[in-house]
């Protein structure tokens, strides 16, 4: 689809352009390569400009959740923060805001993190930690060097990888890292989504934070239940 989309936009503009132009005015190769530069270069500054107000409103998000205010009215009428979810919201139907998804996000998770504060009170919860996490990435990446030392740990740490409590009970569960715990409800995920005829991008946010919330079930069923014998895999169908 990519792929296809600069094609036709080329032979549109090659059209164009032979309807206005005498048949003996032929393009010079640096006529055509601009002609080719020209839609990804305006793309560049409208990536810009969203992402500009894109980080605009995710530090005046983080300006105003702990306040009394929003505590107490969230987004709701009688507050000051009311005005914030009619930008992102305005900003969300702009058209301009789906390139932002070249970057990683989306404006709807924006929009998403502040009801999840908006529900919270301010406090962070593993929704909005998985947000921020993503957000803050893109927005002051880490340097290649940083990379580069974590890559020597990390390369085969995968978030979503070397998940092996499936058959595990309560106790082995308890035991386990919370890498373990997170990759084996990654696996719980994406079996359960291909099953439904979907197969979720291993990078989308959506992923990690269904996956998430699945450790967290599985962590509230084992403490509160002390049914230690039941295995991981039983206690996940219960809860998804």
């Amino acid at each position: 689809m990519r792929r296809i989309i600069p094609i036709l936009l080329l032979t549109i503009a090659s059209l164009i352009s032979c309807k206005n132009e005498p048949k003996e005015n032929q393009k010079t190769e640096v006529s055509e390569i601009e002609t080719v530069k020209t839609p990804k270069t305006s793309d560049t500054e409208k990536i810009n400009e969203v992402f500009e107000k894109f980080k605009e409103l995710y530090n005046e998000l983080n300006g105003f959740k702990n306040s009394s205010d929003f505590k107490k009215y969230g987004f709701g009428e009688g507050g000051k923060n009311k005005a914030w979810l009619e930008k992102v919201r305005e900003l969300k139907n702009n058209p301009d805001s789906k390139l932002l998804i070249k970057k990683g996000i989306l404006i709807g998770e924006l929009e998403q993190l502040g009801m999840a504060y908006a529900s919270s009170n301010g406090k962070e919860t593993e929704v909005t930690k998985t947000f921020n996490k993503i957000f803050s990435d893109v927005i002051s990446p880490k340097t290649e060097s940083v990379k580069t030392e974590q890559n020597e740990s990390s390369t085969t740490e995968n978030w979503y990888s070397g998940g092996s409590l499936h058959k595990a009970d309560g106790t082995e569960w308890k035991k386990a890292s919370e890498h373990n715990k997170l990759a084996t409800c990654a696996d719980f995920v994406m079996t359960i989504a291909k099953r439904n005829g979907e197969t979720p991008s291993v990078f989308s946010s959506e992923y990690k934070i269904a996956s998430e919330s699945l450790k967290d079930c599985i962590n509230k069923f084992y403490k509160l239940s002390g049914s230690e014998n039941t295995t991981v895999t039983k206690v996940a169908i219960g809860c998804l």
